[in-house]
């Protein structure tokens, strides 16, 4: 019966984050691109040379992680869209030169 129910809420959380759509973006294409994100800020050395921004993407991507696994999409989605704003940032003063 354990491994039933296992199986179960796998599958239904399998459903959710791939299927269920919250606006035109599936969750979990969102955070692929979140992803993404932090790693082009990463190769551009945003880590360093605009470590605010790169730290603030880095953390919305841990919540936005942490809220799909509790099945909590809207807020998931909420904060993998911060995580990428704030990548996006980081690309950018990175990439103009560091601190302003």
């Amino acid at each position: 019966m354990r491994k039933f129910i296992a199986v179960l809420m796998c599958g239904l959380f399998y459903m959710s984050s791939y299927a269920t759509e919250v606006g035109d973006t599936t969750v979990s294409e969102l955070l692929d691109e979140a992803r993404t994100s932090l790693k082009r800020a990463y190769e551009v050395q945003a880590d360093k040379k605009a470590k605010y921004e790169f730290n603030r993407a880095k953390s919305f991507f841990e919540i936005a992680q942490e809220q799909t696994s509790k099945l909590n999409l809207k807020v998931g989605k909420a904060a993998a869209l911060e995580s990428i704003e704030w990548s996006i940032k980081a690309i950018s003063k990175s990439i103009s030169g560091g601190a302003k």
